[in-house]
């Protein structure tokens, strides 16, 4: 599968967050996540991407219920991830001053 990550952030740098729909048909609950998607593959890659934009015109679908803008530490204290959060804010903190963290990384097996 692969699947990208978007972290959206406004001209205030607050990034986004997206309640999901507690009728989620793969978590069954609801949580706090940032832009997702993908499509089904035999390998996984994960590409994440940082936007710029402005606070205004967010539009839900019907995945999500509701949205809100947080500073970057109420974001990591509010998101659903499921990897090192000290390792996000450090990442982030870079993306918000406009600075790349890493270039690319590679997992070759995920469990």
């Amino acid at each position: 599968m692969n699947k990208i990550l978007t972290f959206i952030v406004n001209e205030f740098n607050e990034l986004l967050l997206l309640k999901g729909s507690p009728k989620d048909p793969q978590f069954n609950k609801s949580f706090w996540y940032v832009v997702t998607g993908g499509y089904e593959g035999k390998d996984c890659t994960e590409y994440a991407y940082i936007s710029f934009t402005n606070k205004d015109n967010v539009v839900l679908n019907e995945e999500n219920i509701d949205y809100r803008w947080y500073n970057l530490d109420d974001f990591i204290k509010r998101i659903e991830w499921f990897g090192d959060k000290k390792e996000l804010k450090n990442v982030l903190t870079c993306a918000l001053e406009r600075k790349l963290y890493f270039e690319n990384e590679k997992v070759e097996e995920f469990k």
